[in-house]
């Protein structure tokens, strides 16, 4: 890393601060995102399906491969094959499927994943207050690591 690197910072200002700012100087980069947009949103029931069935299929496909194929080769078959999975993978819960396809995730992760999507629902069906329900989730993850 040389000498610029290091006296770089990188910051997200509000576009019209950044035209402000560029304004001023030719050293200035701006660069444009574009996010992918979810196509459908999933209730938690139908993540809580999906995730079943993804860990489902995940199971056959290693039976099937007798140890000869990974975790990753066979969770980009089930990408390749279902059009759910594939957006479920790549666009609406990329972090949860890594999770849940690695044979080497914890049963508490795998638990936790699925405390979250009921706490979900029942934040959705009003059922309890939001704040109250992801402070005692807060309070129970952090037991967790004591």
């Amino acid at each position: 890393m040389d000498d610029h690197d290091l006296n770089t910072v990188n910051r997200v200002m509000p576009e019209e601060h950044v035209r402000e700012h560029c304004a001023n100087t030719d050293e200035c980069k701006g660069y444009e995102f574009a996010y992918d947009t979810v196509v459908k949103k999933l209730s938690p029931p139908e993540v809580a399906g999906l995730i079943n069935r993804i860990r489902a299929l995940m199971v056959t496909g290693r039976l099937e491969a007798n140890g000869l194929t990974s975790d990753e080769q066979i969770a980009e078959k089930l990408i390749e094959s279902d059009e759910a999975i594939r957006l479920f993978a790549t666009n609406s819960h990329p972090v949860i499927f890594r999770k849940i396809i690695n044979r080497d995730t914890p049963a508490i992760v795998i638990a936790n994943i699925f405390k979250i999507i009921r706490i979900r629902h029942e934040i959705d069906a009003k059922t309890v207050d939001e704040n109250v329900a992801i402070s005692a989730l807060q309070a129970h993850l952090l037991q967790q690591c004591m």
